[in-house]
C-alpha cells in the first residue's frame, strides 16, 4: 500500500472556521478573518463539531494518491461524503502488464487457497 499527501489546503482551520462565522454572522469576510486568533478558531471549530455542523468542514482539503488497496477498500471509502474520491477506473483502464490485486491476510497464509486465488 501507498499513500502521498499529493495537495492540502493552507490554514484549513482558518478557512473552516471562516465559513462557519460566515453561515452566521452580519460581519463581512474581512471583518470576520481580521478578528480571528488561534484560540478563537479552536474555540470556534470545538463548537461547530460538538454541534454537527460538519458541512463547513469540507472547505478544507486534502488530496492523497493512495495505490495498491482492494476494490473492497476503495467502495467502502467511497460510500462516504465527508471526502471525494476519484477511483482509477477497471472498465476505461488497459492494464497492459496485469491487475495489481490486494490479497487478504487469510488466504496469503493458505498455500491451497492462494494457489486457487491466484489462479482465478
Amino acid at each position: 500500500m501507498k499513500i502521498k499527501l499529493l495537495k492540502f489546503t493552507n490554514d484549513p482551520e482558518k478557512i473552516c472556521a471562516l465559513a462557519a462565522k460566515l453561515c452566521r454572522s452580519s460581519e463581512n469576510v474581512d471583518e470576520i478573518s481580521g478578528n480571528f486568533t488561534k484560540e478563537k478558531i479552536k474555540k470556534l471549530l470545538d463548537k461547530i463539531i460538538l454541534s454537527g455542523h460538519h458541512s463547513v468542514l469540507e472547505h478544507s482539503s486534502f488530496t492523497f494518491g493512495v495505490e495498491g488497496v482492494s476494490r473492497v477498500l476503495l467502495a467502502q471509502l467511497t460510500r462516504h461524503r465527508i471526502a471525494s474520491f476519484s477511483v482509477q477506473s477497471h472498465r476505461w483502464v488497459r492494464f497492459e502488464n496485469g491487475v495489481e490485486y490486494v490479497v487478504p491476510v487469510t488466504i496469503e497464509k493458505n498455500k491451497t487457497l492462494l494457489k486457487k486465488y491466484n489462479d482465478f
